[in-house]
């Protein structure tokens, strides 16, 4: 099992899929990058969970705030959550999230820096090392 797998059972409202979501990936989540920015989603879904089970509560199933999509695109964090653009709180959440994911190693969770040559990722230079060498 995936580390980051622990987040859906922790964080059971964010992680409520929508009519949207199920219909668009079948109502399955997984995700799309490495357990080293754990640390990071587990922040942001500390702050995004109490916002989606009091806005839950109050929304029909079509609108639920949940987590469509997280993964890594161009060495960093991109992470799409339905229902969210109005809530200012949430969208900064995702935002500190996305900008703290170019400073931290997506395989360890260390201090990172992007990689942008052939594959962009973002990663410790021991990681990265290993990491270019098994590709």
């Amino acid at each position: 099992m995936n580390k980051l797998d622990n987040l859906i059972t922790k964080y059971p409202n964010i992680f409520q899929p929508s009519d949207f979501t199920r219909s668009r990936y079948g109502g399955t989540f997984y995700f799309e990058c490495e357990n080293g920015w754990y640390d990071i989603l587990d922040q942001m879904f500390s702050i995004l969970e109490p916002i989606a089970e009091l806005e839950n509560s109050s929304r029909d199933e079509t609108d639920r705030i949940s987590v469509a999509q997280i993964k890594e695109k161009f060495g960093i964090l991109r992470i799409y959550i339905d229902g969210i653009y109005e809530i200012n709180e949430a969208q900064q959440a995702v935002d500190a999230a996305e900008k703290a994911s170019k400073i931290v190693c997506e395989l360890c969770g260390g201090p990172g820096k992007l990689f942008p040559k052939g594959w962009m990722k973002t990663h410790c230079d021991a990681c990265h090392q290993n990491w270019f060498e098994t590709k």
